[in-house]
């Protein structure tokens, strides 16, 4: 692989962008690669480095965060310290690993206070000791030269290396009303502290982010299962959570696919209770659709047993939907011919068998059709073939 980009996301958070090699070049996947680095940047004694996939839809933050949980309530000590909490639990974590909490609640600050007596003492105006701190260790600009079509600002700052300490106050001056130089450090006094970096807010609550990222072999279902357990143990009263980045788009599409698969049900009930006239005949239909919902969901957890554990996931739900039309069209073909059968004086019994009878070549037709055509899902390999064999496997079972 090479770099193929760097920057910055804060004064203490830096990334990098990493172009793999086309996959028919290289023989391990995009998250092997993530594997064989987790050992490697959990030795890193400098701070926290970790690996993650760009994120294949996009969205607010270019790269995947792992599992994200946003607390929200009143008090932002009061969160800091749940945070805390559930970061110890997630350490023991058999699901989740390098827990980290946004912002970060031990942001190094240098707090200055100008001694307002001794100023007016040295007769020192108040304004020039804060525009001085302001301009030569914060910067300022103070104009712009043109040089050809090019435009420059002009910073007035002092060198990095001469404002890294505490102590470098002292070598900064500041001219009096009658012209005198007081030294800087004569005029202010300052203590180190430990702050958060900023104090967001979600729906207009205090807000912290606790993010973490998934084991091998885990999904973002189980992430979200094992923070929302985390949770519900150490969240008080009037205090809740929500989700962000990655996982709330998980989260959103997997209720509206737990929607769609519900109104699918619902309408194709309808519709039948309407075609037949009956309340009896779709339920009758409906017992073939849950057998082979049964035998999708089936194939999709033994896959584990020859491979990669495929998991229920969106695709694999669209493939579920689609299950349900065309088995409640080979249940209509075999209860409509029956009725027929009735209305001729067979029992139920004998319609039943007849009916099933005659109707068994076409829809094994038709099945072996739908399994011929998902079967390039199920098999595929290459990139992006881990989307598409979950809805195959589906499908097919």
């Amino acid at each position: 692989f090479r770099v193929s980009g760097v920057g910055s996301s804060g004064a203490n958070r830096a990334f990098a962008y990493v172009m793999l090699q086309p996959w028919e070049e290289r023989e391990r996947s995009t998250q092997e690669v993530i594997s064989s680095l987790r050992e490697p940047f959990k030795a890193n004694p400098g701070g926290m480095a970790i690996a993650s996939p760009v994120r294949p839809l996009g969205g607010r933050r270019s790269t995947s965060g792992g599992v994200e949980m946003v607390l929200v309530g009143a008090d932002f000590d009061k969160l800091q310290e749940i945070a805390g909490q559930m970061s110890v639990q997630l350490r023991d974590s058999e699901v989740l690993e390098s827990p980290r909490v946004r912002p970060e609640p031990n942001n190094p600050q240098l707090n200055i206070q100008i001694d307002r007596s001794r100023a007016a003492d040295l007769q020192v105006p108040v304004v020039d000791v804060a525009t001085t701190l302001e301009s030569l260790f914060g910067g300022r600009r103070m104009t712009r030269f043109r040089r050809g079509a090019d435009e420059y600002d002009v910073m007035l700052q002092v060198e990095d290396d001469q404002r890294m300490t505490p102590s470098d106050l002292g070598k900064v001056y500041v001219r009096s009303v009658n012209g005198h130089l007081v030294q800087l450090s004569n005029l202010v006094t300052y203590r180190e502290e430990v702050v958060p970096e900023s104090y967001p807010h979600f729906n207009r609550q205090r807000s912290i982010t606790i993010q973490a990222q998934l084991l091998e072999g885990r999904t973002q279902g189980d992430g979200v299962a094992e923070l929302e357990r985390i949770a519900e143990g150490v969240l008080p009263e009037n205090y809740n959570y929500t989700w962000d980045g990655e996982t709330r788009e998980f989260v959103d599409s997997s209720s509206d696919a737990t929607v769609l698969f519900g109104l699918a049900l619902v309408f194709t009930f309808l519709i039948l209770a309407a075609q037949f006239e009956s309340w009896i005949h779709p339920i009758t239909i409906f017992s073939g659709v849950l057998l082979a919902l049964t035998g999708g969901v089936a194939v999709l957890y033994a896959s584990r047993y020859w491979g990669a554990a495929m998991t229920d996931n969106l695709f694999s739900r669209f493939a579920l939907i689609m299950l349900i039309g065309m088995v409640a069209k080979n249940g209509i073909l075999i209860v409509e011919f029956a009725n027929q059968l009735r209305i001729e004086g067979r029992d139920a019994v004998q319609a039943a068998f007849e009916a099933t009878t005659l109707r068994f070549r076409p829809i094994l037709m038709t099945s072996i059709s739908t399994i011929g055509g998902a079967l390039p899902l199920a098999l595929a390999t290459g990139p992006g073939a881990e989307n598409r064999n979950p809805m195959g496997l589906a499908i097919v079972g």
